[in-house]
């Protein structure tokens, strides 16, 4: 389907993705108590190498396929990915899978959402890696300022529990700690010319009511980027 629309609209298609990981999140990366590096007299591989070859090995069919119909994978960077969404681990991954002879068929689906949350800097994710962002996914998140019953993590409340430290919400709204407008200009001043795809999901508002406010939100803050010099914009 990707190759089709990509063919009949004169564009390429990306297709946005997950492949899990086991060198996901906190646990692979902050181990207590602490594994041995060998276990009788055998090396224990790193988790976090290890994750990165695994992918590779076992997507290869995959990017080959994206590459014979001429299509795109993009990975949303997401805490049970390798690339968990913030900078750091997202070049690591990319970097191994250029190495692998891949770059021209693996990237990223921007979407911030998991990025406000780990206090991770959306917009400079999107400067960083500006010729690597295939598809954006636009969905709000609320921060709580402050200590909450549930923490960051969650616990195993449920999503949308008032007592999380974050929770996800229509996207532009007052409660959406991610600025829709200055990821919009990154990506007009990344060259990104894909569509801002709205990805809804808010346990506060009825669901057709608020993908449609999310979809005026994003209209409102998509605005044609400027053809002009600084100086020339003065000139009336």
């Amino acid at each position: 389907l990707a190759h089709f629309l990509g063919k009949h609209q004169n564009r390429v298609v990306t297709v946005p993705t997950f492949t899990g990981s086991p060198g996901n999140c906190w646990s692979s990366f902050f181990l207590f108590p602490p594994l041995p590096g060998d276990i009788g007299g055998y090396d224990l591989p790193d988790i976090r190498q290890l994750s990165m070859e695994l992918l590779v090995e076992r997507f290869q069919k995959v990017f080959d396929a994206a590459r014979l119909y001429e299509t795109k994978i993009g990975l949303e960077a997401h805490p049970s990915e390798r690339a968990m969404g913030d900078i750091r681990s997202a070049r690591e991954l990319l970097d191994f899978v250029i190495k692998a002879g891949y770059g021209d068929v693996f990237g990223y689906n921007y979407d911030p959402s998991h990025m406000v949350w780990q206090n991770v800097d959306y917009v400079q994710f999107i400067r960083e890696f500006a010729d690597f962002i295939w598809s954006v996914h636009l969905k709000g998140v609320s921060v709580a300022k402050g200590f909450t019953p549930n923490g960051l993590l969650g616990g195993h409340a449920d999503m949308g529990d008032p007592g999380n430290s974050w929770n996800f919400v229509t996207s532009g709204s007052r409660r959406d700690a991610c600025n829709a407008e200055e990821v919009i200009v990154a990506l007009n001043q990344a060259g990104y010319s894909g569509a801002l795809n709205i990805e809804w999901e808010d346990n506060d508002e009825e669901q057709l009511e608020g993908a449609g406010k999310a979809l005026g939100n994003l209209r409102d803050a998509d605005l044609t980027p400027s053809a002009q010099k600084h100086d020339e914009t003065l000139v009336v």
